[in-house]
């Protein structure tokens, strides 16, 4: 069968694997479609179960199906893929799931273990064996600890997946559910620890206590001990919100803040301030976000340009900015930053973390991976760049908040993904682990190239080929974006397209396309509201690009 056929009946396999569902929908009282809007409803569910009939008896009875199945199953089950690391004090968290632990683990062991080729893991919790206890169909939804992360927590289960979910305490130490300890029954909830006898909830308090949106809006303060209806009211948003949450923020100098989270849209936030006066507001952008507290300093990324009150400078939009916490516990209402990281033309930040000392930064520039390691001094911040390959993505995937340590994820579409241990004292990176190669990459090549979008903007994109490819335009290729949130999409190892894809001849391209995050929130505006169509012009124009360059 020819290529083009046979890359055809792939793409469909990756579809199956990738399932999204698409629904139609009407205005008004005639929308025949509605019944769809009740996910769980035993007419939604017959016709999902009919459609997965009907796509899989296509699918099935093709003679390739089983062994392109067969590939598929065992990268998705590979026991070699990287244990991703959590630090907590002074020891490697990691949540598991395989076959035979199919809700997943929570396990530990030590850094030197973890560092090892085989570490030598113990199981903390096993979610499956709660369900079967419990006969629920547990997921972790993750824990919540009190800083600094490896004593007490706050394990959320969800039932199924859903977006509710039922949290217990945890005792890392004991490495067991605390007896008679915080126990919050189904809801769509968020706490966070104001210590470790005092929980700050929102969630369903009964009628009237949730957003148009269905999350909550009232945030509740719980000591331990006390019954969770005599939890006392400390904050509270409004029914036409998105939702309220509180969160507090430390450092390891003993530093705190305890800030409360007022989400007027998806977009749009109000913050507000414990203070020795009382609760107030923080004066920054609504289109802003904390990103932690270090030495003392606030830690806080903005997502438009901003003059702060009585302040004759102006800072960009995209900078990640430092407020002093004293400064701010006093005077909210009129702060005085100071930029740790300011854009330029192609660089933007990515995300920040903190170690106990130290502050670690991943940017994009020009959609290449960086980091670095930022240390705070009395007259502002130095920082040093991290050693990284190119052609790249770079994450922090832990950091740890007793000492210098972290962990980066790096990978590429055709670089195995692998995690560097690092000291932010000494900007110091080794290699701890990589994952084995599950395709054969040895005949493929990345580029990145760039299209003119209607308006004549430039998007880049990257194009995964093979070296020796023929510009003749007769290679089927799976072009791909996503353009919205804020969301940057970057270089990644992925065996499912690799061993699925890539090894029948394909060609593989990832389009940086406006609404999404690569060039920093004007990038992202660029395809909001009235400018939707930009981001649909620049996903045709790479495919355009690549047909005039004849690669397809």
């Amino acid at each position: 069968m020819k290529l083009a056929n046979r890359i055809k009946a792939i793409f469909l396999l990756l579809t199956l694997f990738g399932v999204g569902l698409l629904t139609a929908q009407q205005t008004g009282s005639d929308d025949k479609y509605l019944w769809l809007e009740n996910v769980s409803g035993e007419q939604a569910l017959a016709w999902v179960k009919t459609e997965n009939a009907r796509s899989a008896s296509v699918l099935e009875s093709d003679p390739r199906f089983a062994g392109f199945r067969a590939d598929a199953l065992k990268v998705a089950e590979d026991p070699d893929r990287l244990p991703l690391p959590v630090l907590r004090g002074n020891e490697v968290y990691n949540t598991w799931r395989d076959a035979q632990h199919v809700r997943g683990i929570l396990r530990k062991t030590s850094l030197a273990s973890y560092m090892t080729s085989a570490p030598s893991w113990q199981t903390v919790i096993d979610y499956d064996a709660i369900g079967k206890h419990d006969n629920v169909g547990w997921v972790s939804k993750g824990l919540t600890c009190l800083y600094p992360s490896d004593h007490h927590c706050m394990v959320s289960l969800s039932a199924g997946g859903e977006d509710a979910d039922t949290l217990r305490e945890f005792d890392l130490k004991a490495g067991s559910f605390v007896t008679d300890g915080f126990v919050l029954p189904r809801s769509k909830q968020n706490i966070d620890w104001l210590d470790k006898d005092t929980l700050l909830v929102s969630r369903d308090w009964g009628p009237g206590t949730m957003t148009k949106s269905g999350y909550a809006f009232i945030v509740k303060e719980w000591k331990r001990g006390t019954p969770l209806d005599q939890a006392r009211e400390v904050f509270r948003g409004q029914d036409s919100d998105i939702n309220a949450r509180a969160a507090i923020l430390q450092d390891a100098k003993g530093n705190s803040v305890t800030i409360f989270y007022r989400r007027v849209t998806y977009f749009e936030v109000q913050f507000f301030i414990k203070t020795p006066q009382g609760l107030q507001r923080l004066a920054v952008p609504e289109k802003s976000q904390p990103e932690g507290l270090l030495d003392g300093r606030l830690l806080l990324s903005i997502s438009v340009d901003w003059k702060p009150t009585g302040q004759a400078v102006t800072f960009r939009q995209g900078s990640l900015l430092s407020l002093n916490l004293n400064d701010v516990m006093r005077d909210p209402a009129h702060l005085r930053p100071s930029v740790v990281f300011e854009p330029s033309a192609q660089e933007f930040v990515q995300s920040a973390a903190t170690t106990r000392s130290r502050l670690l930064i991943t940017t994009l520039d020009h959609v290449q991976g960086r980091a670095y390691v930022y240390t705070p001094t009395p007259a502002g911040w130095t920082r040093q760049r991290l050693d990284l390959p190119g052609n790249v993505s770079v994450a922090v995937a832990s950091a740890n908040a007793v000492d210098e340590t972290f962990f980066l994820s790096v990978t590429g579409f055709l670089t195995p993904s692998s995690l560097l241990m690092g000291n932010a004292s000494t900007a110091a990176l080794s290699l701890a682990k990589t994952q084995p190669a599950r395709f054969d990459a040895g005949e493929d090549v990345v580029e990145q190239l760039e299209a003119r979008s209607k308006d004549g903007t430039r998007i880049p994109y990257f194009v995964v080929h093979p070296k020796n490819m023929a510009y003749d335009g007769a290679h089927a290729t799976l072009l791909t974006a996503y353009g919205g949130f804020e969301v940057s999409r970057t270089p990644v190892y992925s065996a499912m397209i690799g061993k699925l894809w890539l090894e029948h001849g394909g060609v593989y391209v990832l389009a940086n396309i406006r609404g999404g995050g690569e060039f920093g929130p004007a990038w992202h505006e660029a395809g909001l509201k009235t400018h939707r169509q930009r981001i649909f012009d620049d996903f045709a124009a790479v495919g355009q690009d690549l047909i005039i360059r004849k690669i397809t």
